[in-house]
């Protein structure tokens, strides 16, 4: 009966919750599938849109909503239990504005991210800071690196071109 709610638990460990011919959730193993019956991965989300709107698989909310808060995805690959790289969003304006941030953490120790592990921030405006939390151009690369950035072309003659208005003004080889 299509529709009706169900909470299935099968023979070969297996929870199915949503509804019939419809499942919202699987439990397989140690294996969570949402939007897919059999999931391939320890979480495995599947929708199908091609609308922004109805797009969103995975939503991470922070509900502190102040300037300076955090909502983070963060990545541990240790016995430590602390996160030691990370993506997220962090608010500085009204109704949840904020910069795309990515932090990795240089210590090797036991403790978590801390804000000065921000690496990289692409602002809400679209500027993009490496080693600059507050970018004021496109691309603002700081740091005390020497060299600070390096061009390795492979094939082709110049590594760098510079134009103004469509127009080629300068080259460095």
């Amino acid at each position: 009966v299509s529709g009706i709610p169900i909470l299935e638990v099968f023979d070969d460990d297996r929870v199915v919750m949503g509804s019939y011919s419809s499942p919202a959730m699987t439990v397989t193993g140690s294996n969570v599938g949402i939007g897919i019956a059999s999931p391939e991965s320890i979480v495995h989300i599947r929708h199908n849109s091609s609308d922004i709107d109805n797009s969103k698989a995975l939503r991470i909310e922070n509900t502190a909503g102040s300037s300076g808060d955090y909502a983070l995805l963060q990545f541990s690959v240790s016995d430590a239990n602390s996160g030691k790289a990370g993506i997220g969003m962090v608010r500085h304006s009204a109704y949840g504005l904020g910069d795309i941030v990515f932090l990795v953490d240089s210590n090797s120790d036991h403790n978590d991210l801390v804000e000065g592990d921000e690496k990289m921030r692409i602002t809400h405006t679209g500027n993009v800071g490496i080693g600059d939390s507050s970018p004021d151009a496109p691309l603002d690369i700081e740091g005390s690196a020497n060299p600070l950035m390096i061009l390795n072309v492979t094939s082709g003659n110049s590594a760098l071109h510079f134009q103004n208005a469509g127009t080629t003004t300068g080259h460095i080889y």
